[in-house]
């Protein structure tokens, strides 16, 4: 049997912020997000030709810059979106995917044994 090449938590974005947060990670208000933060899309409602199941996080993203007005940039590798403004792409998405709730976490890991 071959071994996946990816972990759960690597390919499920719900995992992986399930695992962020038990092990100190820090769910952080949307106006505190800073580069390196990540950004998830959590399924609020119905609507769009394409919806999660409502409170599924669906997808990750990388915040990679915060402008002077409070406008966040993220990357993602789907779509290969490079520095993508999130209050410019939200109304998309949730016309694609329904209502997002979008959540930020500031990963702080302690998982190499202080």
């Amino acid at each position: 049997m071959t071994p996946p090449s990816h972990t759960r938590t690597w390919t499920d974005a719900n995992a992986q912020r399930d695992f962020f947060l038990r092990h100190g990670g820090q769910q952080i208000p949307l106006s505190e997000a800073r580069p390196g933060d990540i950004v998830y899309f959590e399924q609020q409602g119905t609507g769009g030709p394409t919806p999660a199941d409502p409170g599924t996080v669906h997808h990750a993203a990388l915040v990679t810059s915060v402008t002077p007005d409070g406008d966040i940039h993220y990357t993602q590798h789907t779509d290969s979106r490079l520095n993508v403004s999130l209050n410019g792409r939200l109304p998309h998405n949730e016309f694609e995917e329904g209502q997002q709730k979008v959540v930020v976490v500031r990963v702080n890991p302690n998982w190499y044994g202080h």
